[in-house]
């Protein structure tokens, strides 16, 4: 045994931690009145899709940064496929992603955070069989929408409220520490194979995020007990690499950075609670490694106070930042081998571990507290205390209990050289900002209604938008009453209302490329 855990028995035998971001307020559920699909299992009657396939209305939540749908029901003939599609988002595939052992069967599961406000559920055929007849079908019965990634603390995992405090100078975005003169040993290459994490907590609208990063060549993932505390929460966690800014310049409070869904559900390993970690293993991790890399923890690396450190995170949920600048905007180091640390479950205990004056805010436990020399990680962050006192519990503790369990992960020791495989220059200048299209206010013409029951006076306005690529549209609906002869806006009857409009305005929006677009796709 080398003197690192020696060191650890007698250094930090009261150091060998919480900071979880939770927001059940940001999250909204959306229970549809009926079920919406195409085939069997949906509505009171069976509906056959077109052999070109079918597209439901879309789904739009204004306010959303991300959306995920229950699929009530997903049975599909061989050689056809379900997705869920967007204008600005790649393309899910419902049939990929449910498939189960027995077929491509699947009910009551939910997709992932999928991360644009509009979507529609697609159906592609290449078959010809009937769908009422054999019982295939395709149908979403409600979807949760994010209108942010924090709004708040979850006391319930963690048993206490984290007193986590900034520490002055802020994280900057990952992408701020790319350089191209070495960028495969940067703190940003050294940021990739970290990950955001996200948990559903009980009940459709709670979650819980929190940072976690890909340890040896075999596609294991470390993070907080407190984060992921049992094979049930493996399950359902859903991983996100990549989920940066990809320019400095963006604000990193008002910045949604969507990342790269890998994997949802995982492989629970082990769980410490006393030394707050978690092990799993992703089915996909691999090829993550072959993508993102992997982090190491030095052999013989002791750790020391005045070491200089950098804390790659997603704080608040949020985008990848790093910490590696204090409150004096000198580099980050330890501050202190034996720090209080936590009571993660007001039992009287707390975990200790090592401090440093890296800023950190809620959703980053989990994070790996790296050695700026040589890039491995030398404590895993699980504790924000007042005083810019945070906490790390060191990786010796944890790679002496993984040890002891014979579950260490290949190659999760070494000098961190070589570990990061190469990859594209990540930076990408936002591009000038292309004006929206205005078109000027268009004048109806009023027509008297010929149909009984009908309002008298109906106005029947008409615009064709002709588009090359798939656009997000934006219409507003103003009423007013306008005097023609000076065309202003005034009050005629002196109400102070829109008298006008009292019998309702109803938007419809068709598309000529679906078929049937006599049926609009659009009504408001």
């Amino acid at each position: 045994m080398t003197s690192l855990w020696l060191w650890v028995l007698t250094a930090t035998a009261a150091a060998c931690g919480a900071q979880l971001l939770a927001t059940p307020s940001s999250l909204k559920t959306v229970v549809l009145p009926t079920i919406e699909g195409i085939g069997a299992g949906v509505g009171p009657s069976c509906v056959e899709p077109l052999e070109s396939g079918w597209l439901s209305a879309a789904y739009f939540e204004k306010a959303a940064i991300a959306m995920r749908f229950r699929i009530s029901t997903l049975v599909l003939p061989p050689g056809d496929s379900a997705e869920l599609v967007a204008v600005d988002a790649p393309t899910f595939d419902l049939s990929a992603a449910h498939l189960s052992p027995v077929g491509n069967t699947s009910s009551g599961l939910w997709t992932p955070r999928l991360f644009a406000n509009l979507w529609r559920l697609r159906l592609r055929r290449t078959t010809r069989v009937s769908y009422c007849a054999n019982g295939f079908g395709v149908g979403v019965d409600m979807y949760s929408y994010f209108t942010s990634l924090d709004s708040g603390h979850d006391n319930s995992a963690s048993g206490s409220r984290s007193d986590e405090q900034g520490c002055g100078t802020r994280s900057t975005h990952a992408i701020c520490n790319y350089t191209t003169t070495s960028p495969l040993t940067s703190m940003y290459a050294y940021s990739r194979p970290v990950v955001r994490i996200w948990v559903p907590t009980p009940g459709v609208d709670g979650f819980k995020m929190c940072t976690g990063w890909l340890w040896g060549s075999q596609g294991h993932v470390i993070t907080a007990s407190h984060c992921i505390g049992s094979a049930r929460d493996a399950n359902q966690v859903q991983f996100e690499f990549l989920a940066e800014a990809s320019w400095c310049g963006v604000d990193v409070d008002y910045t949604v950075c969507s990342g790269a869904v890998a994997s949802v559900a995982a492989t629970w390993v082990t769980t410490n609670v006393i030394l707050d970690y978690t092990l799993l293993l992703l089915s996909s991790g691999p090829s993550l490694v072959q993508s993102y890399g992997y982090l190491q923890v030095h052999p013989t690396l002791a750790i020391a106070r005045g070491m200089q450190i950098y804390v790659p995170q997603h704080p608040n949920g949020g985008c990848k930042t790093i910490a590696s600048r204090n409150q004096t905007t000198l580099p980050t180091t330890i501050t202190g081998l034996t720090s209080k640390g936590c009571d993660l479950n007001n039992d009287g205990f707390y975990r200790g571990g090592v401090m440093y004056d890296a800023d950190t805010q809620p959703g980053s436990s989990g994070a790996p507290v790296l050695d700026a020399t040589t890039n491995t990680v030398v404590a895993m962050h699980y504790c924000g205390a007042a005083a810019c006192s945070n906490a790390g519990i060191p990786m010796a503790c944890i790679v002496r209990d993984l040890l002891f369990q014979n579950l260490l992960p290949a190659n999760a020791l070494g000098d961190g050289f070589g570990t990061i495989p190469a990859f594209p220059d990540p930076v990408e200048f936002p591009r000038a900002p292309t004006l929206p299209f205005r078109h000027p206010p268009y004048f109806g013409a009023i027509r008297q209604g010929v149909v009984p029951r009908r309002p008298r006076y109906t106005t029947v306005d008409h615009y064709e938008l002709v588009v090359q690529a798939p656009t997000k549209i934006m219409v507003d609906v103003v009423v007013n009453e306008l005097n023609t002869t000076s065309n202003t806006c005034v009050d005629v009857l002196r109400d102070c209302r829109i008298t006008y409009s009292t019998g309702g305005t109803t938007l419809r929006v068709y598309s000529k490329l679906l078929p049937g677009s006599e049926t609009p796709i659009i009504e408001i």
